[in-house]
């Protein structure tokens, strides 16, 4: 600043380090271009939500993964909520807010995440809330891995020893067991056991005439003793009558009365 005084001139000069904040930009700069290089090098869908303005970015997997468009990605953290499954989505929401307002550093859990194509893929979502100086949560950095693959692959491998389990013991069972009905029961128990919904055991007592001997599974237990005839086109008599083994015929069973005891 220049100051007049009795002919003479002073200039009065004012100086700060900026030093620390250039290091600091620079810093920032470094990290802000880690994480874009991290971002596309991995095949992780990353996400980063703003949690001052709520809104989110994905990188390019979201799509790739997904099988969404760009134009499908909302700018804001509902394109996360919203795709999550039903069942799943209200333990997601509670899980990471309860962890961003207990002030900790970090959340994961695994859900069902809804594709374009409205199939769910199972994801293993892990990630870090950053806090500002003040500790105050101002962002939340993710990265969500597929792992439907893996999943299935346990819950076959899981069926499978659960079905071999269920054959040797309904196996024992029937050696060892002077009552059918028994033998029955527990046959039902193993179906359910190698992951049917319901298993039932039907014995035909007219020639459109059932009767349910064994049932479990889905409150079908309480169909056990009761009989109905079903209709003469019907597959059963006609799966019987030429020695079928399996019947299987979703659109023919679904146009049948719902009524009957082992629907």
């Amino acid at each position: 600043r220049v100051l007049p005084a009795g002919g003479r001139t002073y200039v009065v000069g004012i100086a700060r380090d900026i030093s620390e904040r250039l290091q600091n930009e620079e810093r920032l700069q470094q990290s802000v271009e880690r994480f874009e290089m991290v971002a596309r090098a991995t095949n992780d869908v990353v996400w980063d939500w703003n949690l001052v303005t709520d809104q989110a970015w994905w990188n390019e997997n979201f799509r790739t993964v997904f099988g969404y468009e760009a134009r499908d990605s909302s700018a804001y953290v509902d394109s996360w909520i919203s795709r999550i499954h039903p069942e799943d989505a209200e333990r997601v929401k509670r899980g990471i807010r309860a962890a961003i307002d207990a002030g900790e550093s970090g959340w994961s859990d695994e859900y069902r995440f809804q594709r374009k194509d409205g199939s769910y893929a199972t994801v293993h979502d892990r990630s870090l809330v950053i806090h500002d100086s003040t500790r105050r949560p101002v962002r939340v950095i993710g990265a969500m891995v597929d792992i439907t693959e893996r999943k299935e692959a346990e819950r076959r491998a899981r069926l499978h020893a659960q079905a071999n389990q269920a054959r040797a013991r309904l196996g024992e069972f029937a050696l060892c067991a002077n009552d059918l009905g028994q033998v029955f029961g527990e046959a039902v128990r193993a179906l359910r056991a190698i992951g049917c919904d319901v298993g039932t055991v039907m014995e035909q007592t007219g020639a459109y005439e059932f009767m349910v001997r064994a049932a479990a599974g889905e409150g079908a237990e309480a169909a056990i003793g009761k009989r109905d005839s079903v209709y003469q086109d019907s597959k059963w008599p006609a799966a019987i009558k030429r020695g079928a083994t399996v019947v299987s015929d979703r659109a023919h069973y679904e146009s049948r009365r719902a009524h009957r005891p082992w629907s």
